[in-house]
């Protein structure tokens, strides 16, 4: 995710998803609430819930996104 940009505006889909941080941290917002994600972490998001990521570091931030 390029610096400055977001995934996209607070989507909800069917599928579940387990969201993992590969290099540098991004802010996710989950139901409008906001937090700092770090290198590392396991992000779990239930079916149905507005989420989105945002990259507001200097950096490209690498993420794996898995959903089932």
């Amino acid at each position: 995710l390029p610096p400055g940009l977001s995934d996209h505006a607070e989507p909800t889909h069917r599928a579940a998803e387990l969201l993992l941080v590969l290099d540098h941290p991004v802010q996710m917002t989950i139901e409008g609430t906001t937090k700092e994600v770090q290198v590392g972490d396991l992000v779990f998001i239930e079916s149905e819930i507005a989420h989105r990521i945002d990259n507001n570091n200097q950096q490209r931030s690498t993420y794996l996104s898995i959903q089932f």
